[in-house]
Order: structure tokens, then sequence, then C-alpha cells
């Protein structure tokens, strides 16, 4: 039975790193070692967190080995669960960076509005721990809307903890798009399978009427470019499920998700629908998702504030 510790707020201080690693409810939420940036993160560490070193610091320990002990996910639920972290009907896939050329990470868009502008989830680094972001610094984003990719730079103005980790981010002065895509293409989240001689369980990350981005977990396969494959799907529409079972090629191997999610391997494969019905379905699917996910998004990156 692991033991849980409240944390003492004299054991920890703004701007120095963590002694011990901190974790709620089974998540990491600042490993050891890393800085407390800010006065609002050490009070939400002290409220939420726990430690497992086994050693009081000012209060008593309590045993909890369900709550507080990290739980080993298997790859495709832990990408589930942070795919459905995103509220309400907003999966809007985004990456920030501190800069032009640094290292980027994952969040996702929940809504925008013109007076909070974007609302995304606060992104985590590879051990799942939060990233450090304080109010006022300027990160850059990068996202999909429709067929083009979008750029553009924005001002943190509020970092909320509860009752969950999210960043309010200041309407954008300008955005950059380029043209990528023939056809638009949604973040989704289906279970299915691949065929590559035998049936793996796959899941398919993001979907349109000519390719999709098929994760599959690494001690199953290893999938190369070029590589010929079944996918097999099924998504609704109109209180019908349509089953696809599709020919494949990969096309590209999705790198950037690797740190995130080292058990699961990402690639981008283009799909051959067989038929106009199977063609038309996933166009109704796109569209769907696509006037649900991404009319406040634009309108906030439209808004020009002064």
């Amino acid at each position: 039975m692991s033991e849980a510790v409240f944390i003492d707020r004299e054991s920890i201080a703004v701007g120095a790193p963590l002694p011990f690693s901190v974790f709620s409810g089974g998540k990491l939420l600042l490993a050891k070692g890393q800085i407390v940036e800010n006065e609002r993160m050490l009070e939400h560490l002290v409220r939420v967190g726990r430690r497992e070193d086994g050693k009081a610091a000012g209060r008593e320990a309590v045993n909890d080995d369900h709550h507080e002990t990290p739980i080993a996910e298997d790859p495709f639920t832990a990408y589930t669960h942070d795919f459905n972290m995103a509220a309400g009907q907003a999966r809007i896939g985004a990456r920030l960076s501190r800069e032009e050329s640094s290292e980027n990470y994952p969040c996702w868009v929940l809504g925008a509005d013109n007076v909070h502008g974007l609302i995304v989830t606060a992104p985590c680094k590879p051990d799942r721990s939060l990233l450090p972001i304080s109010e006022g610094q300027t990160w850059v984003f990068r996202l999909l809307y429709l067929t083009a990719a979008c750029k553009f730079s924005g001002t943190i103005n509020k970092v909320q903890f509860e009752p969950t980790p999210i960043l309010h981010v200041s309407p954008p002065r300008q955005v950059e798009m380029r043209t990528i895509r023939a056809s638009p293409r949604v973040a989704t989240c289906v279970r299915g399978s691949i065929d590559v001689g035998k049936n793996i369980p796959a899941l398919i990350s993001d979907i349109g009427i000519g390719g999709v981005c098929v994760a599959v977990e690494r001690t199953s396969t290893e999938l190369h470019k070029g590589q010929q494959f079944q996918v097999n799907f099924c998504i609704p529409m109109l209180g019908v499920n349509y089953n696809f079972k599709v020919p494949a090629t990969v096309i590209s191997i999705r790198a950037e998700f690797d740190k995130r999610f080292p058990g699961l391997q990402f690639v981008g494969a283009k799909i051959d629908a067989q038929s106009e019905i199977e063609r038309l379905v996933l166009h109704s699917y796109v569209y769907e998702r696509t006037a649900t996910d991404f009319n406040a998004l634009w309108k906030a990156l439209m808004t020009n504030k002064s």
C-alpha cells in the first residue's frame, strides 16, 4: 500500500526546484527538480497535491493506494483520456512553444470568445507534469484550420488551476495561414483496427475524406512509410453507424507524438473510399465536426483587439 503524504507549505518555495514529485488523483502535477514558477502554482500544489516518499512534512500522512498512486495506463487509454479532457464538443488540437524553434507541446482548445480570447488546456511535459507557464508570457501557437496551417503569438492573460488547469490567451493581432491540404480533416478519437496480415487494434486520431492519422501500439507492429494495409473503423452519422473497411497507405511517420505517447506509433495514411456513399458519409462527418469545433475559434482568431 502506498503512503500519500500531505505537503507542508514550508517544504517548497517559489523559484526553487521541488525536492520531491507531487501527485494528485494519480496524475503527476510537477516532477522532482522542476521549478515552482509562481505563488499560484505553489498554493495549488499545497492544496491538492500529495507526495509519496513516505515522509510526512508537517501534516499527518494518509494511506490511499487507489487515488494517489500513479496508475499505469495502456497507451490507447492515455490518449483517449487527454482527448476527453477537452470540454464539450470543442476538441481542436494545437501545439504551443515558447519560441519559434523551441520544443512544442500539445494542448486542446476548449473554446473562445471576444472577452477571454482562446481558452486552452494547460499543456503537459512528456512525464505528464504541467508545463510551467506564467501570466504575461507570449507563446507561439500552431494548429490546423480546415485546409490551412495557422500560426500566431498569444499572450497568457490568466493561468487557472481549478477545476482543471487551463490557460486564457489573448486574441492574436495577426494570424499566419498556409494551405496544406486539398480537403479538411478533424481531430477525433475513434477505436478501430488495421489489417497487416493480422488484425491489430488501432485508434483514429484525425480523419478526412482522403486520409487518416492512425495510432497503433508499438508492441503490436511497427509501420513504415509506403506500407499498405486495411483500416477498419465505425463512425455515426444521422443515427446510423457506418462501418468502413478501406485500403490505406502510410505516407508519413508522425514523430511529434513520440515523447508524449511513447507506447504508440502515429502515422499519416492515405485512404481510398470504395463508394460514393462512403465519401459522402466521411464528408458529412468532417463538416459536422468542423461546424461544431471551429465556429467560436475562428471568431476569436479574427478579432483584432487594440
